[in-house]
């Protein structure tokens, strides 16, 4: 009898476990549509991760600062204060009000995929949001701004977490890059620069624009925040597909949770877990970790190129340091010659370098003419050589024979003229125009920077060799020339 009795409660314990995993509990009623068993039985079978490298991509840049920046006793000794401990046992009802209470515009849904991305943050993962909430300092106060000027939801900053773990440099084996993971083709929709000096899907600033203006054309395509989320992450096509295969009017990320990939299930409850996370950590007993940095940072223009190698010379910063600053620049290379850039640097940084003026500039490339010729340059090549060997031995026997008063003479003097500059001009190419250098431009001009007007009168002065000689000698040695021919 006992043991039926224990049966009996083994199986009604199962058949309210059952009625429970299922059900879709929304931020503020309870949703009208129970989703499909299969929907959030599959998180017993799809946990929720996150990838193996995230940990290790953030120890990385706050090792960063604090070999360039920080102070280096500050976090290291933290590193162990946060580890991972056991999940206590909350009822679901504590985590559905303290939803309620979150201030958010997009109404939130909670259930066993929710909850296990809380947890994970909370206690699974404790140290890595005490780094993020540190790094958080640094990017979030300028995604806001652009959130906030782009009317979206102050709320989806948090998805710098779940993308890259607020890792500017994070490229996915896909190839997203950047805090918002974007591809390089919907980066040049939005108007990123990405090229083999410059990447600007790793540009904090411009990146989070494009972002932005991507968010707002799929939530105008889905009317949905979660289906606008979802195609974020996989694409539209992903998502238009799931759509399609749920046969209802108008489904919910829910409904069509079985048809998305795999990493696209774990994208929304690890978003909701962020958030959930990051807004509560005090609750928790997680506080950032002490970077001891002073976050007194701004942008200084670079209108010329410029290297992180000759910053680091001026300012003291390591290359490393310049690097996290601005992690869209690749090879260390500034290309503020064709377009002005803003880099990001201490204000102790930016003040050494307006101090230092013109000397920031770093040489620019020059064009190498070097390569295989066609027979006719060849050719030409080989029968000028040939005119000034002529020239070379004839100059030699002039030299041998007694100077006179007919003879040629050859004097080197000075010839100064004025040039007014044009669109697009540049001491280099009047250099190369006419057959000086640049330096001798800037000390003739007094120029202490590169940039030139339209409209600016710049004075050039070269050597020039002139040969002078009597009419009657000059006659003569065309005559002769004649007679020998």
């Amino acid at each position: 009898m006992k043991l039926l009795i224990k049966l009996l409660s083994i199986t009604a314990l199962i058949l309210v476990s059952v009625r429970t995993l299922p059900a879709q509990v929304d931020s503020v009623k309870r949703v009208d549509r129970p989703t499909s068993p299969f929907t959030l039985a599959s998180a017993l079978l799809d946990p929720i991760t996150l990838p193996a490298s995230l940990d290790k991509d953030v120890e990385r840049m706050l090792e960063q600062w604090y070999s360039g920046y920080g102070n280096s006793t500050g976090g290291r000794q933290q590193s162990g204060r946060y580890s991972s401990v056991s999940v206590p046992y909350t009822p679901d009802s504590t985590y559905i009000r303290m939803l309620n209470r979150m201030p958010s515009a997009m109404r939130f849904s909670y259930n066993p995929l929710v909850r296990e991305a809380i947890e994970l943050y909370l206690f699974k993962r404790r140290g890595l949001l005490s780094s993020m909430l540190s790094l958080s300092d640094l990017y979030f106060p300028e995604i806001e701004m652009t959130l906030d000027k782009s009317g979206l939801p102050m709320e989806l900053r948090y998805l710098v977490i779940v993308e890259s773990a607020l890792n500017p440099k994070a490229i996915s084996p896909a190839g997203a890059a950047g805090l918002w993971q974007l591809m390089l083709p919907t980066g040049k929709i939005y108007g990123l620069t990405v090229n083999s000096l410059v990447d600007e899907r790793m540009d904090p600033v411009k990146s989070t624009e494009a972002a932005c203006r991507f968010l707002k054309d799929l939530y105008r395509i889905y009317g949905d925040w979660w289906l606008a989320l979802a195609a974020y992450n996989c694409g539209p096509g992903n998502v238009n597909r799931a759509l399609k295969r749920t046969g209802t009017d108008r489904p919910n990320f829910w409904e069509i949770y079985r048809y998305l990939p795999n990493e696209t299930r774990r994208y929304i409850p690890l978003f909701i877990g962020a958030y959930f996370a990051m807004h509560y950590h005090r609750e928790y007993g997680i506080l950032p970790r002490q970077l001891g940095r002073p976050l007194a940072t701004d942008y200084y223009t670079a209108n010329h190129r410029v290297t992180f190698d000759r910053i680091s010379e001026i300012t003291g910063l390591s290359t490393e340091l310049i690097s996290t600053f601005n992690p869209q620049f690749r090879r260390g290379i500034i290309p503020g010659n064709t377009t002005p850039y803003p880099v990001r640097l201490p204000l102790s940084a930016i003040l050494k370098l307006d101090s230092a003026g013109s000397e920031v500039h770093s040489p620019e490339l020059r064009v190498n003419f070097d390569g295989p010729a066609s027979v006719a340059t060849t050719r030409s090549t080989v029968r000028a050589k040939a005119q000034q060997e002529e020239q070379e031995e004839a100059t030699e026997e002039e030299d041998a024979k007694p100077s006179s008063r007919r003879g040629k003479r050859i004097t080197e003097r000075q010839t100064t003229s004025t040039h007014a500059v044009t669109s697009g001009e540049t001491l280099y190419s009047l250099a190369h125009k006419y057959g000086t250098t640049v330096e001798e431009l800037r000390k003739n001009n007094n120029l202490r920077s590169d940039k030139l007007s339209v409209g600016q009168k710049i004075k050039i002065t070269k050597a020039a060799k002139s040969t002078g000689s009597s009419s009657r000698s000059s006659k003569a040695t065309k005559r002769g020339k004649k007679r020998r021919r």
